[in-house]
């Protein structure tokens, strides 16, 4: 894959953030205003770790960030909470350890079997009672 290292790197790098990826998420959250002070985020593919970075940073010492991926991160915050693993191999248990919910689920994940990511969600957003209670919540 080619590396820009545009504007973009440059004022990224010089704002501590490892990629230019973080505008994007950036953009998303001033027009759509999703992640609030307080909340439990979910990043599921996180490396190198801007997004979740980010999401600390909104989030804020009573948030919390859970960032999965099986490459190790560059970034650490006290809310950040990382799980070094493959994002496929990760079971919803694991998370609960963690939190019992999720606000946001963010991913900037490109795969070939992102349509298994899409199920995976889906069985977040959709479980079935009364087995599985909703642990993401609601209300953007």
């Amino acid at each position: 894959m080619k590396k820009v290292r545009d504007h973009y790197f440059k004022k990224a790098r010089k704002q501590g953030f490892p990629a230019r990826s973080v505008y994007k998420l950036e953009e998303a959250q001033k027009k759509y205003r999703f992640l609030k002070p307080g909340q439990t985020v979910l990043d599921l593919g996180a490396c190198p770790g801007s997004w979740s970075k980010y999401a600390a940073g909104v989030a804020g010492s009573k948030g919390l960030v859970v960032a999965v991926d099986i490459q190790k991160l560059s970034v650490m915050a006290d809310n950040i909470h990382v799980l070094q693993r493959d994002v496929y191999d990760l079971k919803l248990s694991e998370l609960r350890e963690i939190s019992p919910y999720f606000a946001v689920v963010l991913s900037d994940m490109a795969s070939e079997r992102f349509p298994l990511i899409s199920q995976w969600c889906s069985a977040i957003w959709h479980p079935r009672p009364p087995v599985e209670r909703m642990w993401i919540t609601s209300g953007l």
